[in-house]
């Protein structure tokens, strides 16, 4: 599937020289970003589990753009093939920036979920995610050179908890603290360690877990979003590319949030919008008495 990536806010060389690595680089909302990335001018490293996605991926975006995007298998859940997969683009030259992006995650009662089911999503989006954070951060300071780390969340999980998600909230929240503790421990060496919390974005692999049919056909989700809609795969890979970029180079510790405002809309104030002028009206009637 191609994602069309229309609004470009930059310029065309602002990834020039740049070497990337995108975790779950092959689909959805990763997709998206390989490919900014790619137009940009980055050479770019995806890896995944499926080894057909990739190459299926790395075509299509090589034939659009003329980049160079290189498949790397890699189950990131084993520390073993972390190492082999840095060291493989290592021979090929420094990395610049890594990109965490690879999750897994599924609605289920908590008391429900089985240790193998809790251990499949923690070890992808938490110990996978900081294999590689302790694999980029070792060569970049072993070599007395920066890098940039951009690892992805969740809207609202990590300051708010989620319900029925417990597993990938509790990684999210992991995450976020690990990208704060870094950004201190490793910003004097250079390195910069920012997150980026995204909102609902439908994709065919997360959306359809998180909202099946079901879902969708009882209840309107852009209601409680102030934009009322979606967000869209090119605005999240545009904050991703400014967030990498140079032009970001003073961004250190800090989680931008691009969910449509969704994360600070309170609740329990839906049924106000739908008022008309006499609820309103007789509201302030009620106050005058």
């Amino acid at each position: 599937m191609t994602i069309e990536i229309n609004r470009i806010p930059f310029r065309a060389d602002l990834m020039d020289g740049k070497r990337v690595l995108v975790t779950g680089g092959g689909t959805g909302l990763g997709r998206a970003v390989t490919y900014r990335m790619a137009q940009l001018g980055a050479t770019v490293y995806i890896c995944g589990r499926r080894e057909e996605i990739l190459r299926n991926t790395t075509k299509e975006i090589t034939e659009e753009t003329g980049a160079q995007v290189t498949p790397l298998r890699c189950d990131i859940r084993d520390s073993a093939q972390v190492e082999s997969m840095f060291d493989a683009i290592w021979a090929e030259g420094a990395l610049d920036i890594l990109i965490n992006n690879a999750g897994a995650n599924f609605l289920a009662r908590t008391e429900t979920l089985s240790a193998r089911a809790f251990d499949t999503i923690i070890s992808i989006a938490l110990s996978g995610n900081a294999y590689c954070v302790l694999a980029a951060g070792k060569r970049w300071i072993g070599a007395k050179r920066g890098g940039v780390i951009l690892n992805v969340l969740a809207s609202g999980a990590t300051s708010l908890g989620r319900a029925f998600t417990v597993p990938l909230t509790m990684a999210k929240s992991a995450m976020l603290a690990m990208t704060r503790s870094l950004a201190v421990e490793w910003g004097p060496k250079g390195i910069r360690c920012v997150a980026i919390a995204p909102g609902i974005f439908p994709t065919p692999g997360a959306f359809g877990q998180l909202l099946p049919e079901e879902r969708i056909k009882s209840y309107d989700f852009t209601r409680n979003i102030p934009l009322g809609r979606f967000g869209e795969h090119d605005e999240f890979a545009n904050m991703c590319a400014f967030l990498t970029s140079d032009a970001a180079s003073y961004v250190n510790g800090d989680m931008i949030t691009i969910d449509g405002g969704r994360g600070i809309k309170a609740m329990d104030l839906d049924d106000l919008f739908s008022w008309t002028d006499e609820n309103w009206a007789s509201l302030k009637q009620a106050r005058k008495r």
